[in-house]
């Protein structure tokens, strides 16, 4: 699967969670009503208070969900993968703006608190400008990761090559000592003997780190 394939995968997946997630902040929205009902606080400012605190966590999930699904796909590192991901972001984030403001606009209309409709507005569209931040630093992020997996990887190859060749000169030399029994084989075999066993824990080591 190619960065094209991983990033059609990660935009069906948002549209599907998208859906799905608007239909949860109705339930909320519903719970919330029936409770401050049965409490006699339907129409305060309480009620208010929750259907926007429900409104912040819609988006929340929304950024939580698109961050676990970006690590969760096999993208390779390529110069322009970050701009890819935040414009998936661009679109998908948004897009859910304009009836999430509605419902919080229409609990505010029913409270009779439309007095307070700009400020409560203003107040979730600051909170929810924050969790779109949140996001670029996440994706900016995930490409610093991205990029040291790679290095690492390459990295590792050049150490097996090393390791390799190490092995071989040991083996070369072991045979040219079963020949030649008088020959000062025996500093550099252990010498490289004692290469190879280092670069083995150098690679332990630094995949360790990396994960």
């Amino acid at each position: 699967m190619g960065n094209n394939d991983a990033l059609a995968n990660l935009e069906r997946r948002l549209v599907l969670h998208s859906s799905s997630q608007i239909a949860e902040l109705d339930n909320q929205i519903a719970a919330i009503k029936r409770l401050h009902a049965s409490k006699g606080l339907l129409k305060s400012s309480a009620t208010i208070k929750k259907v926007s605190e429900a409104c912040i966590e819609f988006f929340e999930r929304k950024r939580t969900f698109f961050h676990e699904t970006i690590l969760g796909l096999p993208f390779d590192m390529e110069k322009v993968l970050g701009e890819k991901l935040m414009s998936v972001f661009s679109t998908y984030f948004p897009g859910d703006f304009d009836k999430v403001d509605q419902r919080l606009i229409e609990v505010i209309q029913m409270t009779g608190g439309e007095q307070f409709t700009a400020k409560y507005i203003s107040r979730m569209h600051e909170q929810r400008d924050q969790i779109s931040e949140n996001v670029k630093y996440e994706i900016e992020q995930f490409i610093i990761n991205l990029k040291a997996k790679v290095q690492l990887s390459t990295l590792e190859k050049i150490l097996i090559l090393f390791e390799a060749l190490c092995l071989l000169g040991v083996a070369y030399l072991a045979g040219r000592w079963s020949v030649d029994s008088s020959g000062n084989y025996e500093p550099f075999i252990v010498a490289l003997g004692a290469v190879s066993a280092a670069l083995e824990i150098g690679r332990r080591i630094w995949k360790r780190a990396a994960t």
